[in-house]
């Protein structure tokens, strides 16, 4: 009998050590491989439950197996874009906060390589002490305020301080403090949430910067949302926020499958076939929220829409419809699309091939647009 505590504590051990070094290395075939001798030493105890367990084991390395076959497979070159391992970005960025991820205050380096080791881009984000990249040029003591909200877009993935979207609307409108709420992977979901935290939101008007396939984010679909804000859509229209992506007790399970490219291959089929109507609906049921929040504030709610990719859409819903249904609230909507247009054709609007977030030059056409709308406010005019 001791011997069989023997070997099960050493099997347990092994388990233990194997999947850590799986979680380490985001590796699930190897995590898999960790909870097989788990299993193993499970049936060295337990005489009765070897057959089932055997069985079980056998599932869990066929799916090891797949795994690595899977790995094997070349990804698109996009994907294969990588962080540099050496930057503040990968090294010491990320804080958990009850709205989600946000960064931690400081100036950080990030730099992003193609496949072929020639760089994507270079730059640094500034973050305040809130958490959020700070907009050059803020003006000192002034009443007027905008704050822009949205996801990597909004932020200024890639760009300089000065480059982003928030920071261009400041140039042209110096005496309004111009605040950036934007965050990678962020979407209205996580804009609503900031909205109804304790977080200093002051100001006249709320600029969301939005793109249909924010509805993704906003219904907890993709793996990167988990820990974000969940709300459900109710049946009257409005929305209430009902814990996180992923639950409280399922979040480590969550995280866990999230690695693994059987579960997001398989995720990935089924939704190809699932009608997103209901998570359309939820994230126009969180723009009224937005709306009705920005109301009761005396704040103006203004809406910079981006088109997304026509085959996105699998349900009813279209750009068009979306669009429509924005403008059913009577919200103003800023047209936010440069690549439609003739005049900005062959300009370099997005950052890299393998990066399509905006470049400086899309947000220097953009930013006028925007500023140009919030000039029509009163008290918001520029002397000449």
């Amino acid at each position: 009998m001791k011997r069989l505590i023997l070997w099960f504590l050493s099997l347990l051990t092994l388990s233990a050590g194997v999947i850590y070094l799986g979680y380490l290395g985001r590796n699930f075939a190897t995590m898999l491989a960790g909870f097989a001798i788990g299993l193993v030493a499970l049936a060295v105890l337990i005489r009765p439950l070897r057959a089932m367990i055997t069985a079980i084991v056998s599932l869990m390395l066929a799916l090891a197996m797949a795994e690595v076959a899977l790995g094997l497979v070349p990804e698109p070159a996009s994907a294969q874009a990588t962080l540099d391992p050496t930057t503040d970005y990968v090294k010491h960025y990320w804080s958990h906060t009850d709205i989600g991820a946000l960064p931690r205050p400081g100036k950080h380096t990030t730099r992003k390589l193609a496949p072929d080791g020639s760089e994507i881009y270079s730059t640094a984000y500034t973050i305040g002490n809130d958490g959020f990249r700070v907009t050059p040029g803020n003006p000192v003591g002034s009443k007027k305020r905008v704050n822009f909200l949205g996801c990597s877009h909004t932020f200024g993935e890639g760009l300089a301080d000065d480059q982003t979207l928030p920071a261009q609307v400041q140039k042209l409108l110096p005496d309004v403090t111009v605040r950036n709420f934007g965050i990678h992977g962020y979407g209205m979901h996580q804009a609503l949430a900031l909205m109804q935290s304790q977080r200093d939101m002051s100001g006249q008007v709320n600029v969301a910067v939005t793109v249909p396939w924010h509805a993704e984010r906003s219904a907890c679909v993709p793996a990167y949302s988990l820990g974000s804000p969940r709300f459900l859509l109710q049946a009257d229209g409005t929305v209430h926020r009902s814990g996180i992506c992923g639950g409280i007790p399922y979040y480590p399970l969550a995280r866990i499958l999230s690695l693994s490219k059987v579960y997001r291959l398989a995720k990935a089929a089924i939704q190809t076939r699932q009608s997103q109507d209901a998570q359309i609906e939820l994230y126009l049921g969180i723009l009224r929220e937005m709306s009705d929040l920005s109301a009761v504030r005396q704040q103006v709610l203004k809406i910079g829409f981006f088109n997304a990719d026509p085959t996105w859409f699998t349900g009813t819903y279209s750009n068009e419809k979306v669009l429509n249904a924005i403008k059913a609230m009577k919200l103003e909507v800023i047209d936010m699309n440069l690549s439609d247009k003739e005049q900005y054709r062959n300009m370099k609007l997005i950052l890299h091939p393998l990066d399509e977030h905006a470049s400086a030059l899309a947000n220097e056409i953009t930013g006028p647009i925007v500023a140009e709308s919030l000039m029509k406010l009163p008290g918001f005019a520029q002397r000449k």
